[in-house]
């Protein structure tokens, strides 16, 4: 599929993405709604747009399904639609971010 990460790789391919959680909130006492920060990185500024449209519309239909990579999940809210940000830090690649928050079954602790 696409290279996903949690960092900006040294060895950029022509399209991958970086997913960060920025934050967010406990629902209730199981249910957690992460701030969760996508970003498509790509040479072309289109294949950015596309990418990341695409992101969106997997996650959602994961979300109405009711799993997202293997966690329940009850729905997810789109906190900021799909919008080109460059990063300067980047200057091969156009990158487009999106925001979301799906509201994720907390995994048990033992403690």
């Amino acid at each position: 599929f696409w290279p996903i990460s949690t960092k900006i790789p040294e060895t950029k391919p022509d399209l991958f993405f970086r997913v960060v959680a920025t934050g967010g909130s406990q629902r209730d006492l199981v249910t957690d709604a992460p701030i969760v920060v996508l970003e498509a990185f790509a040479k072309r500024e289109s294949v950015a747009r596309d990418a990341i449209n695409e992101a969106l519309a997997r996650l959602q239909l994961a979300a109405r399904k009711g799993n997202i990579g293997g966690v329940t999940c009850y729905g997810l809210a789109v906190a900021a639609l799909p919008q080109n940000y460059p990063l300067p830090s980047v200057p091969t690649h156009q990158r487009y971010i999106l925001t979301i928050a799906p509201a994720l079954r907390r995994r048990a602790v033992t403690i």
